[in-house]
């Protein structure tokens, strides 16, 4: 009986040893890059609005810089001004009468008021603001994206004067990877190699290898890039460089297709969700209050 208690205690001494030296289990990144997020998205919105029936396949939306919303449909050319205290349908134009057919994909307004719309497979259109129901003249462009990859967000950086066009899904089998293309607005032409942002360490929030991007938006303050996905119910936030900020995770009973992101003056973010056969949705989400040291 000595022996065996002598056994029993050398055996636990021995486990006590092993479970001293063992490593702590590593945390998930996923749970840091929560931890930094600038908006409670689990919680839901701060307020939200069912928009007109004539938006329920909203696909982007863009802020001016005067503080005016602005919405892309996507099957059509068309442009809606919404008023954002109350989801109400101020004005609606499109391009060209009847409006140009595509798979419009996003929406950007740059700081002296020109409008750019962008499709799936790389057509860029540019125009100018149009009065209630006018048909509006535009300037088209070949981004050569068609077999690169397929287009699914737009936004214009001011600190490069150029648009941001993000990739839903590329063509050479990198899921790892976010792409985004820059294209200049003086020279008219892609910029380079694009940012390629490695989502990796995003996984566990998102629960696929994939983020399948649906929308994007640059951040003035902060000159970093927002971006939706709406299948993975997922925004990031990316620094000029490519780098994941935060991440954060949408909560399906507000959100049901996410399409259209953007920023107010007040910083206030602003999704829109796609209605399906339902009402499209816009929801607002006010900045975490920033706690003093």
């Amino acid at each position: 009986m000595r022996r065996l208690r002598s056994a029993g205690a050398l055996l636990s001494a021995a486990l006590v040893s092993l479970a001293a030296c063992a490593e702590p289990v590593a945390e998930d990144p996923a749970i840091e890059l929560t931890r930094n997020a600038r908006f409670d998205l689990p919680g839901g919105p701060t307020r939200q609005w069912e928009l007109p029936g004539i938006l329920r396949v909203i696909s982007g939306l863009a802020m001016t810089a005067g503080g005016r919303l602005f919405a892309s449909e996507d099957e059509k050319a068309l442009v809606y001004e919404l008023d954002y205290s109350n989801g109400s349908l101020v004005s609606r134009f499109s391009l060209g009468g009847p409006p140009i057919k595509g798979d419009f994909e996003g929406i950007a307004i740059t700081g002296d008021g020109a409008f750019y719309v962008v499709t799936s497979v790389g057509r860029l259109f540019r125009f100018a603001e149009g009065s209630s129901n006018e048909a509006v003249r535009y300037q088209s462009y070949d981004l050569g994206t068609r077999e690169r990859c397929e287009l699914e967000g737009l936004a214009w950086v001011a600190s490069r004067n150029a648009l941001a066009l993000a990739c839903k899904r590329v063509y050479d089998g990198k899921k790892r990877f976010v792409r985004i293309y820059f294209w200049s607005i003086e020279h008219e032409q892609l910029l380079g190699e694009p940012m390629q942002v490695d989502i990796r360490s995003a996984r566990g929030l998102m629960g696929s290898k994939r983020l399948n991007v649906s929308g994007i938006e640059w951040e003035a303050a902060s000159d970093h890039l927002v971006m939706v996905a709406a299948g993975e119910r997922t925004v990031i936030e990316v620094s000029a460089s490519g780098e994941l900020v935060w991440a954060g995770q949408l909560d399906q009973r507000y959100h049901r297709q996410a399409e259209g992101i953007t920023f107010d003056p007040d910083g206030n973010l602003w999704i829109a969700d796609e209605g399906g056969r339902g009402a499209a949705r816009l929801a607002k989400y006010a900045p975490n209050p920033v706690e003093s040291e």
